[in-house]
């Protein structure tokens, strides 16, 4: 009978923790194929072209211009576009999975310590946390990124339980993949893994600097490997290094991928835009039928003709509406969960004598954790909440995502015994919980429909009734306060789960105020007349491969041999990469690139066959824009044939070789 009685538990245990794994995996695979960012996706085609492309990762089939990312997020990504062919869903599904995956890792690390019910919460989080739900079905690689801290939190936990040096290798490797997907961003939390190694581990200070050697030293060498490689290959041997100006690597890690992310520690900086020059008589202007769209913001956005207001970067800033629902409203009950795990840390011993709090951390596993969990929390938040970098990206947020779901499942098992002992405490724990669903349904009103707020705020006032009622009276440990309290915790996951759902194509949330046509006259700058659902997705790269008119000419072109074409940027040539169209972007990702000469340009064309040139005939110079291939544009302007009429363009738009 015993027996059976664990077994039938264990099952209920299985049967709780499939929860999260179902919702998790239901809000990722629902998302599958719906969007993906066509920079990237372009890059694993090509990457699949040849050995050389996929070793250097580069943006184009020909191997002219390397992505502005280390390969190992495209490598993951070309595996399965190898097997499935290159498509939006394909690419995305490593995510999925990782995300899937990160679930039931984040599970066990919390539930391991503080019980299954702080690991089922944190689980429950993650799974509906609206950054990581969309970051996980979209090929970025911050999804790689995420994945590989969590698994360098679970190696360094197993290196402090074991004490086995293979951990502490382990650790290294996967902090050094999560560098190879996005550099500097990846080694955030590494100052919090290290101080956890050396204080929660139960060895002598010289076992303990020996083995952070040894991780150190694993953690460099194959960090800066493929960038060592890379550094060491002559420059005419390999890809340009994109998004850089003088094709370094080292400017790669440390400008562009590196501090250019966290300008904000160096003041915020406002994007300058040139004046526009004049369209010139005779010249069609861009946006007519079959025209490219007008005003395309070198494939990232779409031109705004009054430029937004910058946002105010501070740690304030995480609490407004376009960052707050990245985090789906929760960053309030993070920081409530967050001051109830610090009781972990400072006991009352440590209170009493102060200097003993280092044994704290090798004496009891939840203070070490506890440790882990918040300061990994808090320095995210600092340094994501902070950065400029944030408020156009939003979705770094998610560096915060797997710290925040694990101090929620730490913290609120601590409210709710609070609330069971009664007394003031008690109180402050309900309208501290209250108050944060009161938040969210104050705040998510231009993000999810009006009945998920009805619900939730019905939710909230039933609970709140039946949990003052049961305080007041002295029975907060009855069956219906209990039920009350789990209501009410399970209500402030609604929000954030339709949110992941509601975002469509976006990042996460309603698009920037990036006005697709001119405002009205006197219309404020920063204000934005547009309605959020014809704003552009931000990341989203408009180009021509969607005119039919320029897709069916290139089709009978290729008919009588493979052609190449040439853009400025890598938003005009990432669909017709996608599309199996030898193209290459000139200037790199946002066309600034100096990548050629007028004169190294002219020896390269003459050397391709059947070469087509494909120019933006605004011409508008933007910050991100092609104001460095003016000369070359020029010199097409002046030299090739334009071939515009053929394929039903506007003139001065689609320019062919003269000699091929």
């Amino acid at each position: 009978m015993l027996v059976q009685r664990v077994l039938k538990q264990r099952d209920r245990i299985a049967l709780w923790m499939l929860l999260p794994v179902i919702v998790g995996t239901s809000l990722r695979v629902l998302r599958l194929g719906d969007y993906d960012n066509s920079y990237y996706t372009a890059t694993v085609a090509s990457m699949l072209g040849s050995g050389h492309n996929f070793l250097f990762a580069s943006f184009d089939p020909v191997g002219v211009v390397m992505v502005d990312k280390p390969p190992a997020a495209f490598w993951l990504q070309a595996a399965s576009a190898s097997i499935f062919g290159v498509s939006k869903w394909s690419v995305t599904l490593p995510q999925v999975l990782m995300g899937v995956a990160s679930i039931t890792i984040l599970y066990w690390l919390v539930s391991s310590v503080y019980g299954r019910l702080s690991g089922l919460i944190a689980a429950m989080v993650l799974a509906v946390l609206p950054v990581a739900v969309v970051i996980d079905s979209r090929n970025e690689p911050d999804a790689l990124v995420a994945f590989a801290a969590l698994m360098a939190a679970f190696s360094i936990v197993k290196a402090v339980q074991t004490n086995r040096y293979r951990w502490y290798l382990i650790f290294g490797v996967v902090m050094a993949l999560g560098f190879n997907a996005k550099m500097l961003v990846a080694f955030v939390p590494l100052p919090v893994f290290i101080l956890f190694a050396a204080f929660a581990v139960k060895q002598p200070p010289t076992a303990i600097l020996r083995r952070l050697s040894s991780l150190t030293i694993v953690l460099v060498i194959l960090s800066f490997s493929w960038i060592s490689f890379i550094g060491m290959t002559p420059k005419e041997d390999r890809p340009y290094v994109g998004s850089t100006h003088d094709n370094s690597i080292w400017t790669l890690v440390f400008e562009y991928n590196g501090l250019d992310r966290f300008t904000s520690f160096i003041g915020p900086r406002r994007p300058q835009i040139p004046a526009l020059p004049q369209v010139q008589q005779g010249q069609t202007a861009l946006g007519t039928a079959g025209g490219i769209p007008p005003n395309s913001f070198d494939g990232n956005y779409p031109l705004p003709s009054v430029l937004p207001e910058i946002e105010s970067n501070s740690i304030v800033a995480l609490s407004k509406s376009r960052l707050a629902s990245q985090l789906g409203w929760l960053l309030p009950l993070g920081l409530i969960s967050l001051v109830a795990a610090a009781q972990f840390v400072i006991s009352d011993d440590v209170y009493r004598r102060p200097a003993k709090i280092l044994n704290v951390f090798k004496a009891d596993p939840r203070a070490a954790h506890a440790m882990l969990w918040t300061g990994w929390l808090v320095t995210g938040l600092l340094i994501f909440g902070s950065a400029n970098a944030t408020s156009t990206h939003p979705y770094y947020l998610v560096g915060v995502a797997i710290p925040l779901a694990a101090v929620i499942g730490i913290g609120l098992p601590v409210i709710k015994t609070a609330f069971e002992k009664g007394a003031t405490l008690a109180w402050i724990a309900v309208l501290s919980v209250i108050g944060c669903a009161a938040y969210q349904t104050l705040g998510s009103g231009d993000y999810v429909p009006g009945w998920c707020i009805g619900v939730v705020a019905t939710l909230i006032f039933l609970a709140s009734i039946l949990l003052a009622t049961g305080l007041w009276r002295g029975i907060q440990t009855t069956s219906l306060t209990g039920f009350a309290l789990g209501t009410t915790s399970i209500s402030l996951l609604i929000i954030p789960a339709i949110s992941a759902v509601n975002t469509g194509g976006q990042i996460a949330g309603p698009a920037p105020n990036l006005p697709l046509d001119p405002p009205p006259a006197g219309t404020p700058m920063g204000s934005n007349p547009v309605p959020s659902s014809q704003l552009a997705a931000p990341g989203r790269m408009p180009g021509p491969a969607g005119d039919s008119l320029l897709e069916e000419f290139i089709a009978r072109e290729e008919k009588n041999g493979d052609i190449t074409l040439l853009t400025t940027n890598a938003g005009q040539a990432a669909p017709f990469i996608i599309n199996g169209v030898r193209s290459i972007a000139i200037g790199g990702f946002s066309g600034n690139d100096p990548i050629f000469s007028v004169e190294s340009f002219r020896d390269m064309t003459s050397k391709e066959k059947n070469s087509y040139f494909l120019v933006r005939n605004d011409r508008v110079p933007t910050p991100m824009g092609d104001r460095q291939q003016e000369p070359i544009i020029t010199y097409v302007l002046e030299n090739w044939d334009d071939h515009s009429s053929k394929a039903g363009l506007p003139p001065n738009t689609l320019f062919k070789h003269p000699e091929n």
